[in-house]
């Protein structure tokens, strides 16, 4: 196959150099990998509506508003606060490899912890004021390397999730101002 990637679906599939992607159509390296998660996240969280937004896809996305990358260009930070998201962040941004902040806070958001164990770099991970109404699926946070978890500000009602007590990596929980919330 040319290009070293699948043309047509009767084809072998190729190996792709750098691909983390088997049985791919096309190849992608990982900064394609990375803005193709940011693009969904964009897509998903109204990015045309964002406050600040200088995301020009013709430019690399660690001149973006919000991203930090590490010398060798992969994220490890996104902060995107008070930046007026709205919707679904999704699971994709968990994806990201080397992801070791993640900060939210400040925005209408409908966010869920599932697939967050993907992200096993992740250290601190800011949620206040997003109406974070849930706390399921915060066990897979154990799965990652969570030191800080900033969850004020929020609707969560009930009790304290017993998994919360199992991050134990854990140093920095701040989970005040919530709706009823116990334990």
């Amino acid at each position: 196959a040319p290009d070293g990637r699948q043309t047509y679906y009767s084809e072998e599939c190729m190996s792709c150099d750098g691909s983390q992607v088997i049985g791919a159509y096309e190849c992608t390296t990982a900064d394609d990998m990375q803005k193709n998660i940011l693009d969904q996240f964009y897509r998903e969280t109204e990015g045309n509506n964002w406050s600040f937004n200088n995301w020009d896809w013709e430019t690399h996305e660690c001149n973006w508003n919000g991203i930090v990358c590490n010398t060798e260009d992969q994220i490890i930070e996104i902060n995107l606060s008070s930046n007026n998201l709205v919707g679904n962040p999704g699971y994709k941004i968990f994806q990201l490899p080397k992801l070791q902040s993640l900060d939210l806070s400040e925005n209408n958001i409908d966010f869920v912890f599932d697939g967050i164990a993907d992200a096993k770099n992740l250290e601190t991970l800011t949620l206040y004021g997003t109406n974070l109404d849930s706390l399921d699926d915060i066990e897979q946070l154990s799965e990652t390397s969570i030191t800080e978890l900033y969850l004020s500000a929020n609707n969560l009602e009930g009790t304290i999730p017993d998994s919360i007590y199992t991050l134990f990596s854990l140093e920095i929980l701040m989970i005040s101002h919530n709706n009823n919330l116990s334990g």
